[in-house]
């Protein structure tokens, strides 16, 4: 056994210090020996440490990770914000004061900040802008920490989730459609977090370190990281006055505006020609470019017909089986032949339109065959643009409309029996309609977009009984103290009770249908 040096370096507050520890040691006893001689000394249970872009292992050894003794050991360590037993160490003015100085710059550095009490005037002024985006920022918490969701949540605030996205919309910003998202099912299990206070900062630690979170845990770590961007900027609201800017200006008399030479007389002074006449001042501005020969190939339009194409031809193939019988093979070549003509015809027939209406116009819709326009004459008016693609965009808004129709097939028919049906009138669906739906969802969301249309309305629906089934078995909390808090748990426990007594007479089909949705996995499209 040998002693070997480590070399740890911090770079989130920009220090490295160097260790030696036996050969035959483990990542644990290196993790020790740091929290002896690193400054702030952090505890074991928070150091993680980075070589080679991974995680050492508490079980590895020095030996098994450098095999070489040529090799440079060298490693990064990360500590959480919790994991400091005396104290973060603080950042030397030398790693501040190493990037370029500004030369025009006389005025000495800012005093440092307080950062707590920055802080808490950004969540001040936050839970005053944007109370939605504050809601949903304390309710993401309340999930990962103590594994609820308030049952009347953030949907009695559609007035501020309004005025939320048009203050962040006027600012520059894209609302994001997490914050809409329902949360899935409270599942017991996941990580375990709790709040603590460093230096006077609240902060949540990680109790169960490798636990992985449930989904609603997952979905509220990913609303964590929208809300904490978003309540960390600051808006300007209609409402606020806008900054004002000085402007110097610099302003010369008359007299001395007729002192000055022009700069064509300075240069005739240098000894300098004068300046030769520009003949082409007033010349034909709108000259003929020379083509440009490598345009851009319209390759999406043309790769989407053909894969659809060799998927149909596919399934003719599979299911006719030419080759015991050659007429079904001519005629599916003969089909093919046909379908990869139609795009080709249509576009041919489509140029020629074009230049048809383009000769119809007037000056044969030439407008930069102009001659050349007088100084105080104004130029003709150009053709209103948006005429001859009109029967283009019509088309376009026509196959969109069939997209959605098609998506939405029978959509509206089974909401309406899922939210009338009773144990009185159970109003199942037939087999035969069940029969006919399969098969016509097979045929016609074989296109995307069909497919993307339907998903996204499955979506929904199921999204909303998902919200239903957690707000029915939420649980009623005894430990409340204010009387308005009790107050709200008291029309929560009444909403509850409201909605297992329409649960409640549901046919058993119905029931069944929403214990399938609850028990399959939510898919997040975000990631």
């Amino acid at each position: 056994m040998s002693m070997v040096q480590l070399r740890i370096e911090l770079p989130t507050y920009a220090r490295s210090f160097t260790i030696q520890v036996l050969d035959t040691c483990t990542v644990r006893e290196i993790k020790e020996e740091i929290s002896r001689a690193c400054p702030g000394r952090p505890r074991v249970e928070g150091q993680k440490l980075i070589w080679r872009g991974r995680f050492l292992m508490d079980d590895e050894s020095v030996e098994t990770i450098w095999k070489s003794s040529n090799e440079p050991r060298v490693v990064h360590l990360s500590v959480h914000p919790s994991a400091w037993a005396t104290g973060p160490p603080t950042i030397s003015a030398q790693s501040s004061s190493q990037s370029t100085p500004d030369p025009t710059s006389t005025q000495p550095p800012p005093p440092p900040i307080s950062t707590t009490a920055h802080s808490g005037t950004r969540s001040d002024i936050a839970a005053e802008q944007l109370p939605y985006v504050f809601a949903r920022h304390v309710e993401a918490i309340a999930v990962i920490v103590e594994g609820r969701v308030n049952p009347a949540g953030v949907h009695a605030m559609p007035r501020q989730r309004e005025e939320a996205i048009r203050v962040m919309e006027a600012n520059g910003w894209t609302w994001p459609s997490i914050l809409d998202e329902p949360y899935p099912e409270i599942t017991p299990g996941g990580v375990k977090y709790e709040r603590v206070v460093v230096r006077g900062a609240p902060y949540l630690s990680l109790r169960n370190d490798g636990a992985e979170p449930t989904l609603a845990q997952a979905h509220a770590l990913r609303v964590l990281g929208y809300t904490f961007s978003i309540l960390m900027k600051e808006f300007y609201t209609a409402s606020q006055t806008q900054p004002a800017y000085t402007i110097t200006q610099t302003s010369l008399n008359n007299q001395n505006m007729h002192n000055i030479p022009h700069i064509n007389d300075l240069l005739q002074q240098m000894g300098l020609p004068p300046p030769m006449p520009n003949v082409n001042a007033l010349g034909n501005q709108d000259q003929l470019r020379p083509p440009n020969v490598f345009q851009d190939i319209p390759l999406r339009p043309l790769l989407a017909p053909l894969f659809m194409l060799l998927l149909r031809t596919s399934l003719l193939l599979y299911f006719v089986a030419p080759t015991r019988k050659p007429i079904f093979g001519i005629l599916i070549l003969a089909w093919m032949l046909y379908e990869i003509w139609q795009p080709i015809r249509n576009n041919l027939l489509q140029h020629l339109q074009q230049n048809e209406r383009r000769v119809q116009q007037p000056d044969g819709g030439q407008g930069g065959g102009q001659g050349p326009v007088a100084p105080g004459q104004a130029a003709a008016a150009p053709a209103a643009p948006g005429l001859n693609n009109l029967p283009a965009v019509q088309g376009r808004n026509q196959s969109r409309a069939l997209m959605e129709t098609l998506g939405n097939m029978n959509v509206e028919t089974e909401q309406r029996i899922l939210t009338e049906a009773t144990q009185e009138n159970p109003r199942e669906p037939s087999l035969g309609h069940k029969v006919i739906t399969f098969f016509g969802l097979l045929l016609t969301t074989l296109h995307p977009a069909i497919w993307n249309q339907r998903r996204a309305v499955l979506r929904s629906r199921e999204g909303a009984l998902r919200t239903e089934v957690n707000s029915r078995n939420a649980l009623r909390r005894t430990d409340l103290e204010d009387d308005e808090a009790r107050r709200q748990e008291e029309i929560a426990e009444e909403s509850r009770r409201l909605l297992r007594e329409m649960h409640g007479r549901r046919p058993p089909w119905v029931r069944r249908y929403i214990a399938r949705v609850v028990d399959a996995d939510w898919v997040d499209d975000t990631d």
